[in-house]
């Protein structure tokens, strides 16, 4: 290839304005890691001392209903649920077509090293990218050693030149109008300040920025299922790229002879990473560019937390005004694009590096589930080293505060106990500090917007909106202010429906009237009736004088239940939660539990396993005992639906299975239970 213009240091004396010194890149990504892990830490746990019972992230066990039954769980998807109250039994875990057991982690939940764990979740966090470094840190090693008869550095400068020829020779020439040298050649005559400036990002932006992406992303992403899509996308596209440092070594092109017009700017310029200095470091790892690949990925991540290509948003994710949307957007387009030119302006990538780093990308987040084979292995690793895997807060504080990022001066301040009233309006920060104990500083870049402060009059100052429910004879009209309605983002659609000057009307005739009624209730209230009797976990519920003290048809369980379907039609889970709490501490008979089973298995979500399951588990376990006060029933809803029998043989048929195999489970008749007075799975059992 002909070589225009050899560069030479009369062209390029430019000297750094600055130098960090080598301490201070890892202080810097050690600071953002140990504040992400401040900012995400678990506020109402303690690690020395009484705090309040949590279940585990892995923990399998029906034992409580909690917020957390109704959180997906991406890295850890169970497959089975235990149909026994031993906190002990194993886990079930799916790889491919193969069933897994793995011993249960929560006995370990109380170990001091589980409690820092569950204090700071994000460790786990650190865990993961640690173990992605090593395995970074080995490719130089692994394709020495694969490469070792031929040399490995005659092997790689053969690809880096077959690699300019492809660009400008090949099939897909057609993509790379520009020439890498070009690129470089601009900037060194006539731009060098430029060329400096782009050197020193080269340096500081791909660990620490990547770094500080995962730690933000994790703290604001609508929920954990999204932000461990886009961290499983990140590690895969990394694994993609190891290997392909190991088996295609290719030289970048600023340490191709010098015939092909390239000069290493960052060495010269001595603004060199120290990540990217010392011997393991894999200086032949050119092909793909994971420079690019992490700044793609997160570009694409930004661009979808913008929400402007999403009809429909996450559960409790709040729509972005327009000012957020375009900053998302940009930030999605601008940094990639801005990554693409420091890597070619500097030598240390070809185009068909972004290429092929952009390819891995994609195919890794269409493939990223890729890893639940190996959460056998990380159960082994926990129970191994006696840790339980803890509840992930992603976004729990972010959304808490209405999408705002506040650091407080003042560390300190007690955080309020489990169960006490917060006020509605207090910014809590950081450290949870009271507002005016110290200086603010907000970080405007990352806030997706900044709420207002609404008060009880605004909202009474809101248009009134008419809900209409039912029909015939049972048609009722619900009247609410706006304000209040627009939390459920199904009524904000209805709203967004309204012509100017015309009803203000939002009409359900297929719900049900007494149940809209509780769903308005909580909207203003934040409860409904019949509400807990105090703030302790297993509180039981008010009296409520509508319900028979024999309840066979199930009634008691039917309020709650149509409450909580009718919260997942609206997209309201903390009600979803609220409505599954308390069906765990209605008491009801055998028959009333069969027309409550009915109902679930009627009118919720096939694919809801948060209140089909334990319907399921409840009827494998106790069956023999309460069939026998309902068998008639019984076998009718076996026969209406074939997969509550599925369900309950199939959870039957593997209790037996553990049995046999000397499981601790529980006995084919399972506890004794009182005719007329049923409890199921873990509502204030008296078992």
């Amino acid at each position: 290839m002909a070589n225009t213009t050899l560069p030479d240091d009369g062209q390029w004396n430019s000297k750094p304005a600055w130098k960090l010194p080598g301490w201070c890149e890892p202080v810097m990504v050690a600071s953002i890691l140990f504040f992400a892990m401040f900012m995400t830490r678990k506020r109402d746990f303690k690690i020395f001392g009484r705090s309040s019972q949590r279940t585990g992230y892995l923990d399998n066990t029906p034992n409580e209903s909690t917020d957390r039954l109704l959180q997906s769980d991406s890295d850890s998807d169970f497959d089975e649920i235990s149909a026994t109250k031993n906190p002990n039994a194993p886990k079930v875990r799916s790889i491919l077509w193969w069933k897994v057991t793995t011993p249960s982690t929560s006995r370990f939940r109380n170990n001091i090293h589980s409690r820092i764990l569950q204090r700071f979740p994000f460790l786990i966090e650190m865990f993961y990218w640690v173990i992605n470094y090593a395995f970074y840190r080995m490719t130089a090693i692994a394709s020495a050693k694969l490469f070792a008869g031929r040399g490995i550095w005659d092997v790689a400068q053969e690809h880096g030149i077959a690699v300019l020829e492809a660009e400008e020779y090949g099939f897909l020439r057609f993509l790379f109008p520009v020439r890498e040298r070009d690129v470089q050649q601009w900037f060194m005559h006539g731009h060098q300040d430029a060329l400096t400036v782009l050197n020193k990002c080269y340096a500081l932006i791909h660990i620490p920025g990547t770094v500080g992406f995962i730690c933000w992303y994790y703290y604001v992403a609508p929920s954990f299922d999204t932000f461990a899509i886009a961290r499983r996308t990140l590690t895969l596209t990394n694994f993609c790229a190891f290997m392909t440092f190991v088996v295609y070594p290719c030289m970048p092109p600023r340490l191709l002879p010098t015939e092909y017009g390239f000069l290493d700017t960052v060495r010269h310029d001595d603004a060199q990473s120290v990540w990217m200095s010392g011997k393991f470091v894999n200086q032949l790892a050119a092909m793909p560019s994971m420079h690019f690949g992490y700044s793609f990925c997160i570009g694409m991540t930004m661009i979808y937390h913008s929400g402007l290509f999403r009809r429909t948003l996450e559960q409790g994710e709040v729509r972005k005004n327009a000012f957020w949307k375009i900053f998302y957007l940009l930030l999605g387009i601008g940094y990639p694009s801005f990554i693409l030119t420091v890597i070619v302006a500097t030598a240390n990538h070809y185009f068909m590096d972004a290429l092929v780093a952009t390819c891995f990308v994609f195919l890794s987040f269409l493939c990223n589930k890729f890893f639940y084979v190996f959460i056998p292995l990380e159960d082994l690793l926990l129970y191994l080293i006696r840790a339980d895997k803890p509840v992930p807060t992603t976004g729990d504080r972010f959304h808490e505060k209405g999408g705002l990022i506040i650091v407080m001066a003042d560390f300190e301040q007690q955080t309020p106990i489990e169960g006490t009233p917060v006020n509605d309006i207090e910014m809590e920060g950081a450290g949870d500090a009271e507002a005016g104990a110290g200086e603010t500083t907000l970080l405007p870049e990352i806030e997706p917007e900044t709420p207002k402060l609404v008060l009880f009059a605004d909202l009474m100052k809101s248009p009134i909106v008419e809900v209409i429910v039912g029909s015939g004879d049972d048609r009722t009209t619900y009247s609410a202010h706006e304000a209040v309605l627009v939390k459920s983002p199904e009524f904000v659609k209805q709203v967004e429906k309204f012509a100017p000057g015309g009803p203000r009307q939002i009409v359900y005739t297929d719900c049900d009237v007494d149940a809209m009624g509780s769903v308005v209730e909580y909207l203003y209230t934040g409860e409904y009736f019949p509400k807990k009797t105090s703030g302790a976990r297993d509180a039981p519920l008010e009296k409520d004088p509508r319900q028979p003290s024999t309840d066979n048809e199930g009634l008691g369980l039917l309020v709650h239940a149509r409450i909580y379907t009718l919260a997942d039609r609206l997209q309201l889970p903390e009600l979803k939660s609220l409505a599954h709490s308390k069906i765990h501490r209605t008491a009801s008979t055998a028959k009333g539990e069969l027309a409550y089973a009915r109902y679930v298995y009627k009118e919720s979500n096939p694919e809801d396993a948060t209140i089909r399951k334990p319907v399921a588990a409840f009827w494998a376990t106790r069956s023999y005992s309460l069939r026998h006060d309902a068998e008639p029933e019984f076998r009718a809803m076996c026969l209406e639906f074939p997969q509550f029998s599925y369900d309950v043989l199939q959870l039957v048929l593997d209790q037996q299975e553990k049995k046999r195999g000397g499981d601790d489970g529980p006995s084919r008749g399972g506890p004794s239970v009182v005719p007329g007075s049923t409890r199921k799975r873990a509502r204030v059992s008296q078992v």
